[in-house]
């Protein structure tokens, strides 16, 4: 029994782990008209962040999810299904913000 609460935590952990924060779809659609117009901000590359989530944890730790990097780094090669998609999703949220942060300073 408690091997199985065991392998259901780690279970979870590991669907959790994939969950690295996102753009909603209203930040989106901002993110796409400030690309539009050329006003983004790139401080770290989406395809670079999907391209390192090959690598165990690479994903998260480049989009400065340190903890979920290193859940990622232990759930390899598994977390190849998710860490791609959490590193690109994390550098557009990164710069989404920066973005905005500079829009609204000026």
């Amino acid at each position: 029994m408690e091997k199985l609460k065991v392998a259901v935590l780690l279970c979870a952990t590991a669907l959790s782990a994939g969950c690295a924060s996102s753009l909603n779809s209203f930040q989106e659609q901002e993110y796409a008209a400030m690309e539009a117009a050329n006003v983004i901000v790139k401080e770290k590359d989406p395809t670079t962040g999907a391209v390192l989530g090959i690598l165990p944890g690479g994903g998260s730790f480049y989009s400065r999810h340190p903890g979920l990097g290193i859940v990622n780094l232990l759930f390899w090669p598994l977390s190849i299904l998710w860490d791609p998609v959490s590193g690109h999703d994390g550098a557009k949220v990164i710069n989404y913000n920066v973005t905005k942060h500079k829009l609204k300073k000026d």
